[in-house]
């Protein structure tokens, strides 16, 4: 391979993981979560207070995202930690989910 074909080579690789644009999507997907977290927060919040009844279905929409968050940067990152962590919090949400339909419906029978 000649110099100038390893260094159009480098070039390519370098363009496909520039960190300057990694670490500002990875910036971009924390804005979203707290967001998201916050959104989630006030409406809890205010369904509690309304209905006094908590909806724990808006935590499951939170805990969903971080899971698959977590799920997809681990396995890109080949880091099994994030892998488990992801699959925790799927987990954890699947477990919300059913525990407030299970709520929803006893109160409405």
């Amino acid at each position: 391979m000649k110099r100038e074909e390893i260094l159009a080579k480098s070039q390519k690789e370098y363009r496909k993981h520039d960190p300057f644009k990694e670490a500002t999507k990875q910036k971009v997907y924390n804005y979203a979560a707290i967001s998201m977290s916050l959104v989630a927060a006030v409406i809890f919040i205010i369904h509690a207070v309304i209905t006094k009844k908590p909806d724990f279905g808006l935590w499951a929409v939170v805990i969903t995202g971080s899971g698959i968050e977590c799920l997809i940067n681990g396995i890109s990152q080949k880091k099994k930690a994030l892998i488990v962590s992801g699959i925790l919090w799927l987990l954890i949400a699947a477990a919300i989910i059913i525990t407030d339909a299970v709520i929803l419906i006893t109160n409405n029978s």
